[in-house]
C-alpha cells in the first residue's frame, strides 16, 4: 500500500542497501508517495518513489527513518474497496478500471481529501480523484438525475469513481475530435486535470508553450474565468508549474505508471478481469498489433505455456508470450511460476528446487525430460494458463509505459510516430529495457551508437526506426536477427485498419526464406499475397518454404516442385498469433478460401499461367490416405485426387 512519511529532513535514496552506497536517485521527503517493493534485509527497504511531476525512482532506505504520516479518518481509503467501486463504475459505463484507479493513485495517493483534511484555498480539489467543486457541480448538473449523485456527494469515493468514469469517456470523445486521433492515457488524464475543453485545445497546440500560460489563456475567454485556471494550478502546482505542455504530458506518464501496475496486481488479487489501460493509438487497433508483433518476435508460433531457454546473456528459463524470465529480476515471473506449480500440487520443496535451478543464467535446459514435462503440463493447465496470462498482461503494460514515454517525448518535440514505428519501438524496449537513447533521438538529437543516426523528421515512420535499429550495437553485431524483427513488426502492422483487407497484402516470410529466388516463386508470392486480402480482418499469411534443392515428394520419392523453385508452402496465422493447422482437415475453410482467391488472382495477374496453379488441399502429403497438404501451392498444373482448384473456384466465392 503506498504511503507518505513524516520527516523533518530529506532522506537519501541509496543505490544499494548499505550506508556508503551512492544516492544517484536523490532524496525522499514528506511530499513523496512511497511504495515498498521488498524488504532488502538488515533494516533496509527497497522503495519505489513517486514525486509529483517527476519520473518514478527506486532505491534503498533504512526502514527506521520512515514513519508513516498519520491520516484523519476522512483521508483513509481501503484500496481494495475503492478498486471494487471503480470496477463497478467502469463496468456500468464502459470505462477502463485500471486507468481510473491510476488516476486516483496519481491524483491523491489514494486519499479522500476533504475540506478539513487537505483541500484548502491553496489546493481546493477534493476526494480521491481531486475534483474541483466547480467541475463536480457541472457533472452533477449534467449527470445527477441519471446517477442520483448530488453536490453533497463530492467526498464520496463511490460517487467520485462514477463521475471519473463518465469524465474519462467524454474526454476520449472530445480529444479524439480535437486531436484528430485516439488520445493516449496521459492525454486523457490531462483532461481530468485541466478540463476536457481545455485539454482538447491545449494539447492540439504548441507543446513548447508553458502549461500555466496556456491554461490561463484558455479559461480567461470562458465563463469560468482566469480564476478557475489558478485553482487548477494550485491543486497541481508541482506538476504544472514551470513546465511546457509537452513536459507535463511526459511527466503524467510516470505519475500513472505506478497506479497502473498496482491496478493490475489488485485485479488479479481480487479475481477481477485485467483491463490494461490503452497505449497510444494512432491508427486502428494498435494494441492488438503490438501484442501480435511482440509475441511473434519473442516466441514465434510456439506455445507461451511452456519453458523456453534463450541460452544467452543473463537469461534463465522463461515462459509466456512476453517471455517472463526467472533469472532477469522479474518478481512477477517467479510468482506466476510458483503459483502455477502450486496449483498443480507440486510440493513446496520441489517448487523451491525448480525455481533455484531455473533462476540462474542458462545455456540450456537443466531439467530432465520428466521434470520438464511436469513443469510444462503445470503451465499449460487451466490454472497455470491463468497465471501465465496475468504475468504477460502486467509485463506488457510495463513495456507499453516505455512506448508512452516515446510518444510523449516525440509530441513535445512536434513529432508524431506512425503505428509501425511504434511497433518497432515496443519490440526494442521489450528487448533492451526502458528507453534512453531512443528518447534522445525522438527529442531531436543526433545519436551515435554503432553508427551515427541523424535526428528524425516530423513524422517517425517504420523506415526511420529500421535505420535506428541498424545503427544499434546489437543489430550491428547480429545482422542476421534484423529480418526477424522486421517480419514481426510487419505482421503486427498488418492488423491495423490502414493495412487490413481494404487493400493491403498481408503476407510475410519466415526467417531465411527468399521470396524472389525464381520467377515462379515471385509469381506465387504475388498471387497468394493478393489472395490474403480475402481473409478476415486480423488473419495473415506467412511463407514457410520455397526453393528446396533436391527436395522429393513424401511417400513416392519423386522430384518435388520445390526442387525446381516452382512451389511455396504457407501457413495462416490468426489475430492472436496462433497458426491454423496447415495439414489435414481444413476445419476453418480459410485455406480453401485463400486458394480460391489465389486462383482468381492468378487468372487476372498472370493469364499465361492459367490452368497451371495447384493447391495442396486437393492432394495429400504422402500416401493416398495421408493428410491433405493445405499449405502447398505450385505451378505444376491443376491436379489432385481430392479435386481441382478451377472447379472449386467456379462454385465458391472467395469471401467469408
Amino acid at each position: 500500500m503506498p504511503f507518505r512519511i513524516n520527516i523533518d529532513n530529506p532522506v537519501l535514496l541509496r543505490d544499494a542497501p548499505r550506508p556508503d552506497a551512492p544516492a544517484s536517485a536523490g532524496t525522499v521527503d514528506g511530499t513523496d508517495l512511497l511504495e515498498k517493493i521488498t524488504d532488502a534485509g538488515d533494516g533496509w527497504w527497497n522503495l519505489k518513489v513517486v514525486t509529483p511531476g517527476a519520473p518514478a525512482r527506486t532505491g534503498f532506505v533504512r526502514s527506521v527513518l520512515l514513519t508513516e504520516a498519520e491520516q484523519s479518518e476522512a483521508e483513509k481509503i481501503d484500496e481494495k474497496a475503492l478498486f471494487r467501486q471503480i470496477a463497478d463504475a467502469a463496468a456500468r459505463y464502459g470505462a477502463n478500471q485500471d486507468y481510473l484507479f491510476a488516476v486516483a493513485f496519481a491524483a491523491s495517493g489514494l486519499q479522500n481529501i476533504t475540506g478539513s483534511a487537505g483541500a484548502s484555498a491553496e489546493a481546493p480539489a477534493v476526494g480521491p480523484f481531486k475534483f474541483l467543486p466547480e467541475t463536480w457541480n457541472e457533472l452533477v448538473e449534467q449527470n445527477g438525475a441519471e446517477t442520483d449523485i448530488t453536490a453533497a456527494d463530492i467526498t464520496d469515493s463511490g460517487a467520485q469513481a462514477v463521475f471519473a468514469a463518465i469524465l474519462s469517456l467524454d474526454a476520449q470523445a472530445a480529444l479524439n475530435k480535437g486531436l484528430g486521433h485516439s488520445p493516449t492515457i496521459a492525454q486523457v488524464y490531462c483532461a481530468h486535470l485541466l478540463g476536457t475543453g481545455a485539454a482538447a485545445t491545449i494539447l492540439a497546440g504548441d507543446p513548447q508553450t508553458q502549461m500555466v500560460e496556456a491554461l490561463g489563456k484558455f479559461y480567461t475567454t470562458k465563463s469560468q474565468g482566469g480564476g478557475f485556471a489558478d485553482k487548477i494550478v494550485r491543486s497541481n502546482s508541482a506538476l504544472l508549474t514551470g513546465k511546457t505542455v509537452g513536459q507535463v504530458v511526459a511527466a503524467v506518464v510516470d505519475l500513472l505508471s505506478a497506479g497502473l501496475s498496482r491496478a493490475a496486481a489488485l485485479a488479479t488479487e481480487l479475481g477481477l478481469d485485467l483491463q490494461q489501460a490503452d497505449t497510444p493509438i494512432s491508427d486502428g487497433n494498435l494494441k492488438a498489433a503490438l501484442r501480435t508483433a511482440v509475441r511473434l518476435n519473442e516466441i514465434g508460433d510456439a506455445s507461451p505455456y511452456k519453458l523456453s531457454f534463450a541460452g544467452k546473456g543473463n537469461s534463465g528459463a522463461s515462459f509466456g508470450f512476453m517471455q517472463g524470465d526467472l533469472a532477469a529480476g522479474q518478481p512477477i515471473a517467479r510468482t506466476a511460476f510458483r503459483q502455477a506449480l502450486a496449483a498443480a500440487n507440486f510440493p513446496a520443496a520441489k517448487i523451491s528446487s525448480l525455481v533455484q535451478s531455473l533462476s540462474v543464467p542458462l545455456i540450456e535446459n537443466p531439467l530432465d525430460a520428466a521434470d520438464t514435462k511436469l513443469v510444462n503440463d503445470a503451465l499449460d493447465a487451466p490454472s497455470g494458463r491463468a497465471q501465465v496470462d496475468a504475468m504477460d498482461e502486467q509485463i506488457f503494460v510495463d513495456v507499453c509505459k516505455g512506448l508512452d514515454k516515446c510518444v510523449a517525448t516525440a509530441s513535445a518535440s512536434n513529432r508524431t510516430i506512425d503505428p509501425k514505428a511504434q511497433i518497432y519501438m515496443l519490440l526494442w524496449i521489450n528487448m533492451t529495457g526502458p528507453p534512453s537513447t531512443l528518447l534522445d533521438w525522438l527529442s531531436g538529437k543526433d545519436v551515435t551508437m554503432a553508427t551515427l543516426v541523424p535526428a528524425p523528421g516530423t513524422t517517425v515512420d517504420g523506415t526511420a526506426m529500421e535505420d535506428f535499429l541498424r545503427a544499434t550495437a546489437f543489430f550491428s553485431e547480429n545482422r542476421e536477427n534484423l529480418p526477424h524483427i522486421m517480419q514481426s513488426a510487419a505482421a503486427g502492422a498488418s492488423l491495423l485498419e490502414s493495412t487490413r483487407s481494404t487493400g493491403a497484402v498481408r503476407l510475410s516470410a519466415s526467417p531465411g526464406i527468399d521470396l524472389e529466388e525464381t520467377a515462379s516463386i515471385k509469381q506465387l508470392v504475388a498471387i497468394v499475397g493478393e489472395a490474403s486480402k480475402a481473409l478476415p480482418d486480423g488473419f495473415r499469411v506467412t511463407v514457410t518454404s520455397a526453393l528446396r534443392t533436391g527436395a522429393t515428394v513424401a511417400g513416392t520419392g519423386g522430384r518435388s516442385q520445390h526442387a525446381d523453385g516452382n512451389a511455396i508452402d504457407i501457413k495462416i496465422i490468426d489475430p492472436s498469433g496462433q497458426t491454423l493447422p496447415n495439414r489435414g482437415t481444413d476445419n476453418t475453410h480459410l485455406y480453401q478460401l485463400l486458394a480460391i482467391a489465389a486462383f482468381h488472382a492468378n487468372e487476372k495477374m498472370f493469364p499465361a499461367r492459367s490452368g497451371q496453379l495447384a493447391w495442396g488441399g486437393n492432394f495429400t502429403t504422402g500416401p493416398a490416405d495421408g493428410p491433405r497438404d493445405l499449405m502447398h501451392f505450385d505451378y505444376g498444373g491443376d491436379r489432385g485426387r481430392c479435386g481441382r482448384l478451377a472447379q472449386e473456384a467456379s462454385t465458391t466465392t472467395a469471401t467469408v
